[in-house]
């Protein structure tokens, strides 16, 4: 509740993991990507209501590590969830010397884990992360750790922290009302609902979008993140 009261940015530390032997490409592209994210979801923000922006995103790392920590399991029990977290947690430490940062100086963070693909030619991006939870992840090569793809996997993983649910079904396309970013417009859709992350074209179709002004946070999310 306190992080949806909306009366000044949420400090967002967006944590870059890598392996020790990662080449990792210079982080001007995020850089900008991030700043680009905060933009959009500002606007988005400012349709439903008037304030500050609602995240104030900085990139800390990379961080080398040995090896890199596996996504959050899906369906753990209470006691497995936990223990993930806690294995996170083990990892400021060294986040924070490599950093120069205090971890406690944000709000939440938002683990970004770089998989070194070499040339393949089928990448993926995906995110894990608990509605209200305190961190997000979402997993990324190196060579795609700016693109659209990941920069919405970064805000639809920020927005179950502060509440926001998943309104995609078992295929990942848009599921019922709250899954279209303009419910007027039916399955004729010019957005994706951010929390969809794709832009229906039929019933069971859907294309993923080219630019952040192709997603849009819905009436439904806005509500659950208390923007209306």
């Amino acid at each position: 509740w306190v992080r949806t009261r909306w009366t000044r940015p949420l400090e967002v530390g967006v944590v870059e993991l890598a392996t020790r032997s990662a080449k990792v490409p210079p982080g001007d592209r995020l850089d900008q990507g991030l700043v680009e994210l905060e933009e959009a979801l500002t606007r988005e923000l400012h349709r439903y209501r008037g304030g500050p922006a609602p995240f104030k995103l900085t990139r800390l790392g990379p961080v080398r590590l040995d090896a890199l920590p596996p996504l959050p399991p899906s369906g753990a029990s209470a006691v497995e969830r936990a223990q993930y977290t806690s294995s996170l947690q083990a990892l400021a430490p060294t986040i924070s010397e490599q950093t120069g940062q205090n971890l406690r100086r944000f709000d939440l963070l938002l683990y970004l884990r770089l998989e070194d693909d070499g040339d393949a030619e089928q990448r993926f991006v995906e995110g894990a992360g608990a509605a209200g939870g305190d961190f997000g992840m979402v997993q990324t090569s190196l060579n795609d750790r700016a693109s659209v793809l990941t920069l919405v996997a970064i805000g639809h993983e920020l927005l179950h922290c502060v509440g926001a649910t998943d309104k995609y079904d078992a295929q990942g396309h848009a599921e019922g009302v709250g899954g279209l970013a303009d419910p007027s417009l039916g399955l004729n859709q010019k957005q994706a609902e951010i929390m969809v992350g794709e832009i229906p074209t039929g019933a069971a179709s859907g294309r993923l979008p080219t630019s952040l002004s192709e997603v849009a946070v819905g009436a439904t999310t806005a509500a659950e993140i208390h923007w209306r």
